[in-house]
């Protein structure tokens, strides 16, 4: 059973979220605790699965607290509670906090999240991946982009320009997507751009939180030449995908083309070899669904080559993407790479035009870009 551990000074609060957990029988277990001191004593003598701390904490602050628990217990999910998601305090937390949402709390968002959290750890069965990709604060950046980034907020550029240069970073739009999800969340939906992903945040916001290496940093290394290359066909695959995705679905495809590869990203940082192509995918997956990336989003990245997995009321979005990834791969694709391979549950619950419309979208895309 996954335990949850509450962390607030005020009991009555505790006492009703206590309550109303109870009325609604949630499957998981929950602990109320009134400081940050006795939260790490009960953490110290028992285990749990995910630690929800209020920001405002007299002995220790809800970040200091959780800092705490990522150095010593670097698997549990860490959550925080604040006033007002996207302010400079919800921010600081951000760097050591898989996700920050509103308070008070909205109990049916509470089991939601709780929920996803449960599921994404059913992604991968390493446990030590799992540890050392929660441990994760961000993933890097190309550094051309770290730099391009850092001189446009140097001379205060406005937003539209910010979001034109994160634009083709992986590593930042998921972590901008990460950090806007509470928000989003709260206001009835999920952001599946990054206009609107900074413009929900603030310019101010979006000024304070990017130099922070903990937010964001250049990649360091050899494999700089690496990232800008995935960088570029991760761009590709998201305008492939939200073309060939219906209305309704082009935004989420559109992101989950972005982050497809994000897990290259997560086993480059800790320095672990891909064996087969579904490690990066659930790797990926599982660092999103953590950080809060909208369900649907993520279990299209995790099952990006094997979509048969996914049933077919849902297998929509799977589907756009691991088409879109196929056909922009053919067109990048090196001669001593792997070919991919089309799936033939895909095929098989697509109409034949969907992979001639998906050929014609990549060229149309690929003679644009070269």
């Amino acid at each position: 059973m996954t335990r949850v551990l509450f962390v607030d000074d005020e009991p009555i609060v505790l006492r009703s979220l206590g309550r109303t957990l109870r009325a609604r029988k949630v499957t998981w277990e929950a602990r109320f605790v009134e400081s940050s001191t006795e939260a790490l004593e009960v953490l110290s003598r028992e285990p749990f699965d995910i630690v929800i701390a209020d920001l405002r904490i007299p002995d220790l602050d809800g970040v200091e607290l959780l800092t705490e628990v990522r150095r010593a217990y670097p698997w549990i999910a860490r959550l925080v509670l604040s006033g007002q998601v996207g302010t400079d305090d919800c921010l600081r937390a951000m760097r050591v906090a898989h996700q920050c949402f509103a308070k008070p709390c909205d109990v049916a968002q509470l089991q939601h999240v709780v929920a996803n959290i449960e599921w994404t750890h059913t992604l991968v069965d390493d446990g030590d991946l799992a540890r050392r990709a929660a441990e994760l604060t961000c993933l890097p950046s190309a550094p051309h982009v770290h730099a391009e980034v850092c001189k446009a907020i140097a001379r205060n550029a406005g937003l539209a320009e910010i979001a034109h240069i994160i634009d083709g970073d992986v590593a930042l739009v998921a972590k901008l997507f990460q950090v806007v999800s509470g928000a989003s969340l709260a206001q009835g939906g999920h952001v599946t751009s990054v206009p609107r992903a900074l413009s929900v945040l603030g310019t101010e916001v979006v000024r304070g939180l990017l130099p922070h290496a903990n937010v964001f940093r250049a990649f360091e290394g050899a494999d700089a030449m690496r990232i800008e290359k995935l960088s570029r066909h991760a761009t590709l695959v998201a305008h492939i995908a939200r073309e060939l995705a219906p209305r309704d679905l082009a935004g989420d495809a559109f992101v989950a083309g972005m982050l497809h590869d994000i897990g290259k990203l997560v086993l480059m940082a800790l320095d672990r070899p891909e064996r087969r192509p579904q490690d990066h995918a659930r790797a990926g997956a599982f660092l999103l669904g953590l950080w809060g990336v909208a369900q649907p989003i993520v279990e299209a990245i995790a099952h990006q080559h094997e979509p048969g997995v996914v049933p077919n009321p849902r297998a929509q979005l799977v589907d756009t993407l691991h088409l879109a990834a196929i056909v922009a791969g053919e067109l990048t694709q090196q001669p001593d790479e792997p070919v991919d391979v089309i799936s033939l549950e895909c095929l098989a619950r697509n109409a034949p035009a969907v992979l001639e419309r998906a050929r014609c979208v990549a060229n149309q895309f690929w003679e644009q870009s070269v």
